[in-house]
């Protein structure tokens, strides 16, 4: 779910960074947030901040919306639900998008 996706972008972006900062050498591992340069730990907790806004935000676990989703009983209901959730989502991407560029 979505700690998933934090933690694979956070390694991408500690990888891609400590390639860049080791100039051709072979890469040390493991890659320690310590060891990167200021500005990408300050990226790092940046992200680690917005990762936790994210979840308090959501107010439950991803796999609840769904079976909030199914228990609702009509169908209209189930579409206003549907919609809140691909909202919530286009808007996390979208600043999963700006943090990463």
């Amino acid at each position: 779910g979505h700690l998933s996706n934090f933690y694979s972008d956070r390694n991408e972006i500690m990888i891609d960074a400590a390639r860049r900062e080791q100039k051709g050498k072979p890469l040390r591992l493991p890659v320690k947030k310590e060891h990167l340069s200021k500005e990408v730990q300050m990226l790092l907790t940046l992200m680690e901040q917005r990762a936790i806004e994210n979840f308090i935000s959501l107010g439950m676990d991803p796999c609840l919306d769904f079976q909030a989703l199914i228990s609702l009983n009509c169908w209209e209901d189930r579409i206003e639900w549907l919609t809140f959730m691909v909202e919530r989502e286009r808007k996390r991407l979208e600043m999963k998008a700006k943090l990463l560029n």
